[in-house]
C-alpha cells in the first residue's frame, strides 16, 4: 500500500478527464441558488447553472463540503492505502478546511494506521489543481506521503490564479455591489480579481477597459513568471468559451507553456463573483 490517495475539494479548476484519469478524489462545495441547494458539479452543472444565476434575484451563495462526503472519501481510499493528502481550497475563503480537519479527527479515532495529512493551497482554481495534479502524478511515481508534503509547500508560493469577470450588471442586480456601480463609466471596465500574494485571500486588481481585458490579464500574469522557467497554464471558462479560447491563443504566443489545459468553472466557484474567465499558472 505505497500508494498516495489524492483528495481535493470541487473548487480544484481541473478537467473531469484529469480527475479520471488520476484517480483524484473530491468532496464537492454546496451551491444554493434561486434558495435551492445543491451539491457542487454533482446535481447541479455550469450549463444548469447558468440560466438559473442570471434569472435570481437574490444572491447565490456556497456551502463547505460535508462531513459525509470527507468520510466517505476517506473510508474508500483506506480500502488500498494507509496514506493520503487532502489539497484544499484556501481556508479563508471556506469552512471546508476545517470540515475536513474534523472528519479526519472522526475516521482517525477508527483508523488509527492511517496517515491523512491537510494542506491548506491558500489558492482556489487551477492553482490549487496544479498542486493536486502533481501530487497525483508523484503518487503515481511510488513518492512516499512525506515526498509529496514537501512537493505541495514547495508549489503553493509559486502557483497563481487570475480572472476578469464578466460583467457588473449581474452582480449589481442580486446585491453583490451597489447601485451606484451601475454607472456607464463603470460598465465598460471589468474588474479583476486573483490569488497571487500567498494570503489566501482574494485580491482586488485595476480593472481593465472591455475590449482590452484578456491582454491586460496577460500583462499581469507576466509579471510572476519566471524569466526562462517552463510555463504551466489553466485557461478558465463559464459560458462564454469563445474568449478563453482567444484566452489560450494569447497564453500560447506569450508564454509557450508546456503544458496547457482549458477547464469550465464549476457553479460554485462562480456563485459569488458571476461569470467570468480566468487563467491559473506557475513558472
Amino acid at each position: 500500500m505505497s500508494r498516495v490517495g489524492i483528495i481535493t475539494d470541487s473548487i480544484h479548476g481541473l478537467s473531469p478527464e484529469l480527475i479520471e484519469k488520476h484517480d483524484i478524489r473530491f468532496a464537492p462545495m454546496g451551491v444554493i441558488v434561486n434558495n435551492k441547494a445543491y451539491r457542487d458539479t454533482l446535481e447541479i452543472t455550469a450549463a444548469q447553472f447558468y440560466p438559473l444565476f442570471k434569472e435570481a434575484r437574490t444572491p447565490s451563495s456556497t456551502n463547505a463540503a460535508t462531513p459525509g462526503d470527507f468520510l466517505d472519501i476517506y473510508n474508500s481510499l483506506s480500502q488500498n492505502t494507509d496514506s493520503m493528502v487532502y489539497i484544499g481550497v484556501s481556508k479563508a475563503l471556506t469552512a471546508t478546511f476545517k470540515i475536513a480537519e474534523q472528519t479526519r479527527a472522526m475516521f482517525l479515532a477508527e483508523h488509527p494506521q492511517v496517515k491523512i495529512e491537510l494542506i491548506d493551497s491558500q489558492n482556489c482554481e487551477g492553482a490549487l489543481g496544479f498542486l493536486v495534479l502533481e501530487s497525483a502524478r508523484a503518487a503515481e511515481a511510488g513518492k512516499s506521503l512525506n515526498e509529496i508534503r514537501d512537493l505541495i509547500r514547495d508549489m503553493i508560493p509559486r502557483v497563481k490564479y487570475l480572472s476578469v469577470l464578466d460583467t457588473l450588471r449581474y452582480l449589481i442586480r442580486i446585491g453583490r455591489i451597489p447601485k451606484s456601480a451601475a454607472s456607464e463609466e463603470k460598465l465598460r471596465f471589468r474588474p479583476i480579481i486573483g490569488m497571487t500574494d500567498n494570503s489566501g485571500l482574494m485580491q482586488n486588481f485595476p480593472p481593465a477597459e472591455v475590449e482590452k481585458a484578456l491582454e491586460n490579464l496577460i500583462d499581469l500574469a507576466e509579471k510572476y513568471i519566471k524569466p526562462g522557467k517552463p510555463v504551466h497554464a489553466i485557461v478558465h471558462h463559464s459560458e462564454y468559451l469563445e474568449e478563453a479560447q482567444e484566452l489560450m491563443k494569447l497564453v500560447e504566443a506569450r508564454f509557450k507553456p508546456v503544458e496547457l489545459y482549458i477547464t469550465e468553472y464549476s457553479p460554485a466557484a462562480l456563485s459569488s463573483t458571476g461569470l467570468m474567465t480566468g487563467l491559473s499558472f506557475y513558472s
